[in-house]
């Protein structure tokens, strides 16, 4: 009886790849360039069309809601702005130590009470970033 043998395919090695091939295949991690002091940080940022004839009672209703964020563990800052170009479009921008943070702030009895109404104003787009660079 004749024994086959079969050739073992060489172990896989990394460093035998192409440098853009290994790139994609294992793409830097954006966070491994953070200070300390961004790691895990993160900025909310939604935007409202609000009416013109609703824009005094938008700014009263969400500077309501940024008062009650700012309570919230993790709250950094808040800012509530309106564009110089469009006036019906504004934006609400918090700062978090993290998503988690965040979250759980949104998740508030209080906040929500306050926050919900206002959603049916807000733009439907993604609202959380991470912190790659502050200066």
């Amino acid at each position: 009886m004749q024994e086959h043998h079969r050739r073992r395919a060489p172990p896989f090695d990394r460093r035998a790849q192409p440098a853009a091939l290994t790139s994609r295949l294992h793409p830097p991690k954006v966070t491994d360039s953070l200070s300390p002091r961004e790691d895990g940080r993160m900025i909310a940022i939604t935007r409202y069309r609000v009416p013109g004839e609703d824009a005094d009672g938008f700014a009263e209703r969400m500077t309501a809601v940024l008062t009650a964020l700012s309570a919230s563990p993790g709250f950094r800052s808040g800012r509530l702005a309106r564009t110089v170009d469009d006036p019906d479009l504004w934006a609400i921008v918090t700062e978090w130590d993290g998503a988690g943070h965040y979250r759980r702030a949104l998740g508030d009895y209080a906040v929500r009470l306050q926050f919900i109404p206002l959603a049916a104003l807000a733009v439907d787009e993604p609202g959380a970033y991470e912190i790659v660079a502050s200066f």
